[in-house]
């Protein structure tokens, strides 16, 4: 067996795996050690034979994390990052290091999945939408806040609203909750609508969509063109990485 771990701001997600298993999962991280973490994502004492992880977490983090594995387990533990070209994506960013080694993954097995044009979105705690064109030439993206963010923002900005769960599922919204949570998702699902048409003219109107992260589930539904829900794509172009060695 191996284990993927893709470390972000606010879960960490990850999947053990050989030829014919796989087995994924997600941990909120606020709270936890990461001793008490891998144990939640081990409950059946898997001993892996290789580990391979990407971080967006703040480097006391990542670090930690390391430790924490190569104390757990007798296994090769490796960090990936973005790099300049890798399994036929080549990372247009002026700085190729700067782009998040997540975004690079999901990039990376948008790439394994097709050869046509792809925007990649993530809806995490912040959203990405990448732009991959047929060459495989990863022409630049956006961040914007997430959901959660959004939300606190608006909590933190101003002295009558807060972040009580309200009901998101209309414009029509008639209690302040309400409003909060709506005029959220709305906007961020617009936003998604916007860029990624914005994409299609840049890169081709055969551009496939792939949307994944922790929040999509929430966003799918407002997203009124063809998208393809893949919960896994990080761990998966983790994975790819992984196995090519470099």
């Amino acid at each position: 067996m191996r284990l993927l771990i893709d470390l972000g701001n606010s879960r960490l997600k990850w999947a053990w795996y050989d030829h014919d298993r796989w087995q994924a999962g997600a941990v909120n991280v606020a709270g936890m050690s990461f001793d008490e973490i891998l144990g939640e994502l081990d409950p059946s004492h898997n001993m892996p034979e290789q580990v391979t992880f990407a971080s967006v977490a703040d480097r006391e983090s990542t670090v930690a994390l390391g430790n924490a594995l190569m104390a757990r387990w007798p296994a090769p533990v490796r960090e990936i990052y973005s790099a300049q070209e890798q399994l036929g994506v080549r990372n247009r960013y002026l700085d190729p290091a700067q782009l998040g080694a997540d975004r690079w993954a999901a990039l990376i097995a948008a790439r394994q999945e097709t050869s046509q044009p792809a925007c990649v979105i993530s809806c995490g705690t912040a959203v990405t939408i990448d732009a991959l064109n047929a060459e495989g030439d990863f022409v630049g993206g956006v961040i914007l806040p997430g959901l959660e963010l959004m939300r606190r923002s608006l909590a933190e900005g101003t002295a009558a609203l807060s972040t009580r769960e309200g009901d998101d599922s209309n414009c029509q919204a008639r209690t302040t909750e309400d409003g909060v949570m709506s005029g959220t998702r709305f906007a961020l699902a617009g936003a998604i609508t916007r860029i990624a048409a914005e994409h299609r003219r840049a890169i081709g109107a055969d551009m496939i969509t792939l949307v994944t992260g922790g929040s999509a589930g929430v966003i799918l539904p407002l997203l009124e063109f063809p998208v393809n829900h893949h919960p896994d794509l990080v761990l998966h172009g983790i994975r790819a990485i992984a196995e090519a060695g470099s």
